[in-house]
């Protein structure tokens, strides 16, 4: 491992990094001022813990909590082999594959967490179906564009994710005619997305075993 010199050195080393730190940071602190100011939401309720804000039991969403877990650990696990094959550009097409993917997981991460589909479009009037249906193209696009590699790849864990998503969907667009499904529907959707985990952890092996060639 390389080590770095010590200090002022190696803060200006790591400049750059602090950069992104900051701007990270900054813009989720930005939309929260925005909506604090603009919409006078309370900043409490733009900070604290939902099951904190609503005084709920603390295993209020547990398996939803898990599957967030799990997609913000496979958008890192793409990203970070972006980073790691960085200097290869012999294997640009497994990182466009992965710049990809770690994008798509993460629009997917954020509208778990933010209820996009479900709640924050429609507010705006946006049909959920009509969103459903946008990230369907999206998937679909994504999937022909990325079959070269995706081919070369565990597939099966991938097929296995999308599968269990196309049931939790399945089950949630049926709920009039089949019932209250929770456990189903839910369950599904976390199957789909600890296999989208898995699936890119192995792509992440692939990478690591590329990047030493």
């Amino acid at each position: 491992m390389k080590q770095l010199p010590y200090s002022p050195v190696q803060i200006r080393v790591i400049r750059p990094l602090i950069g992104f730190i900051l701007v990270i940071s900054f813009v989720p602190i930005s939309i929260l001022l925005f909506l604090h100011y603009g919409s006078n939401i309370p900043i409490e309720q733009l900070t604290k813990d939902p099951v904190s804000v609503g005084r709920l039991p603390v295993h209020t969403g547990f398996l939803s909590q898990v599957g967030l877990f799990f997609w913000a650990a496979s958008a890192s696990l793409c990203f970070f082999n972006v980073s790691l094959l960085w200097d290869q550009p012999h294997l640009h097409r497994l990182k466009r594959f992965l710049l990809n993917s770690g994008l798509l997981t993460l629009l997917l991460g954020l509208d778990d967490a933010f209820l996009w589909h479900e709640a924050v479009l429609p507010a705006w009037g946006i049909s959920e179906k009509l969103v459903l249906l946008g990230y369907l193209g999206f998937v679909a696009f994504y999937l022909f564009r990325s079959f070269p590699t995706i081919r070369q790849t565990d597939y099966v864990l991938l097929s296995v994710a999308l599968f269990c998503f196309g049931v939790s969907i399945a089950v949630d667009g049926a709920y009039r005619l089949i019932g209250n499904q929770y456990l189903l529907e839910d369950g599904a959707k976390l199957v789909g997305i600890v296999s989208w985990f898995m699936y890119f952890f192995q792509v992440g092996r692939i990478s690591v075993n590329l990047r030493r060639i």
